[in-house]
């Protein structure tokens, strides 16, 4: 079990709760929203590493 912040009142609840006991916000809804997040961040990340990676290895082994 992990403990992670309810989107909606900030408490920490368990990730297995379907809703939070606090404030009543169900998990569903935060989970969406958590996956949403995670993939519009991702989107950027390995284009961007790439695009900066190559560049400097091209330079590290000497301009092939």
């Amino acid at each position: 079990m992990a403990l992670i912040k309810c989107k909606e009142c900030k408490k920490e609840i368990s990730d297995k709760a379907p809703a939070c006991p606090h404030c009543g916000y169900e998990k569903k809804d935060f989970a969406q929203s958590l996956d949403e997040a995670g993939k519009s961040m991702m989107g950027c990340g390995c284009g961007l590493t790439l695009f900066i990676t190559i560049p400097i290895l091209i330079v590290l082994m000497g301009g092939c």
